[in-house]
């Protein structure tokens, strides 16, 4: 089925959104590893595995194969729900102390 051309261009965007914010979180889980574990206790190979993991998908992602945009969309959505803990657990600490 072809798609009209606005139609195209607002899955486009949405696709082109998801592989931001796929890169976004990439390196947004980077640093927290990275600061997680210690500035100077950071793993590099838990590091260099994230970030060549984060690659490959989203290498194929953009080359539109359909199982590397299913898992993209996926960890964009988890990392998203993830975030949201870690940060609402920040303020709650920070509220009661």
């Amino acid at each position: 089925m072809y798609l009209l051309t606005h139609e195209y261009r607002k899955k486009e965007k949405i696709f082109k959104l998801y592989l931001a914010l796929f890169v976004l979180f990439g390196v947004v889980n980077t640093i927290l590893i990275f600061f997680d574990s210690g500035i100077g206790k950071s793993s590099g190979l838990q590091i260099a595995a994230n970030l060549s993991g984060s690659a490959v998908i989203c290498d194929f992602a953009w080359r539109r194969k359909g199982w590397a945009v299913y898992v993209m969309k996926f960890a964009v959505w988890t990392n998203m729900a993830g975030l949201t803990l870690v940060i609402s657990g920040a303020f709650k600490s920070l509220i009661n102390n």
